[in-house]
């Protein structure tokens, strides 16, 4: 099946996609798969749909962490292209949580 993922969340993180990303999603041999492709082609397996798009997720996470917010001086050429995609492409979001007074 194809699904279109506007947003992923990764804890208490959202990455947001400039452009909707399409991805599909599909049990083969008993194993839930996630493929996407384009800038952000990434391949995914699970145990259920929900858990490979949270290994999806994870993915983006460290994406996120190990190239948009690293030093340009530490990554090469290639580490720095993906860094401008992924810079691009995504937009992270803080989830907060508050407790509300009484509860």
């Amino acid at each position: 099946m194809r699904i279109t993922l506007f947003a992923v969340r990764h804890k208490n993180k959202v990455f947001e996609f400039a452009e909707p990303l399409s991805v599909t999603v599909e049990k083969q041999y008993g194993i839930w798969w996630l493929n996407s492709e384009g800038a952000l082609a990434e391949e995914e397996y699970d145990k259920s749909p929900a858990r490979v798009i949270q290994a999806f997720a994870s993915t983006v996470n460290m994406l996120w962490f190990a190239y948009a917010k690293c030093n340009d001086k530490k990554l090469d050429k290639g580490a720095r292209e993906l860094k401008q995609t992924v810079l691009r492409l995504v937009k992270r979001r803080k989830v907060c949580r508050h407790k509300l007074k009484g509860r």
